[in-house]
This record gives C-alpha cells, structure tokens and sequence, in this order.
C-alpha cells in the first residue's frame, strides 16, 4: 500500500443511508403505503463514496455514535 493511496470512504449513520429517521418524520406508519415504501428504498441506497488520500500511511476519521464507514483502500 503507497503512503498516500487514495481511500474512498462509503458512510451511514443519521445523515447517510438513515431510513429510520425519514421512517419517523413520516410518522412511523405500521403499514406504509406504496410511495413511502419507495422513499425508504431510495434512502436507503448508498451515496456516492467520499475519497481521501492517506497521509504518510494513515488517515483520521470521526464517526458519529452509532456509526459506520467502510473504506476501500486503492
């Protein structure tokens, strides 16, 4: 691995990928209908990975509670 490989860095947690949270906002339907269905499944699809570079070999990241990242290292 090169001292400044490129990483790319995949997220979820409250901001990424979050579908209990559009979940609540639309009031935590027992049975949701169609469309909400679909908007969860939209949610729940992965964004676009952040990239970074390592630095000397390594990289810093802060997470939030309850967070996770996957990093792909190139």
């Amino acid at each position: 691995m090169k001292p400044d490989a490129r990483v790319a860095i995949r997220r979820v947690d409250e901001d990424h990928g979050n579908t209990l949270g559009l979940w609540e906002k639309m009031g935590s339907p027992r049975y949701p209908t169609l469309g909400q269905l679909e908007d969860l499944r939209q949610e729940s699809r992965p964004d676009r990975p952040d990239n970074e570079s390592l630095t000397d070999g390594s990289l810093t990241l802060e997470l939030p509670v309850n967070g996770l990242a996957l990093l792909q290292v190139r």
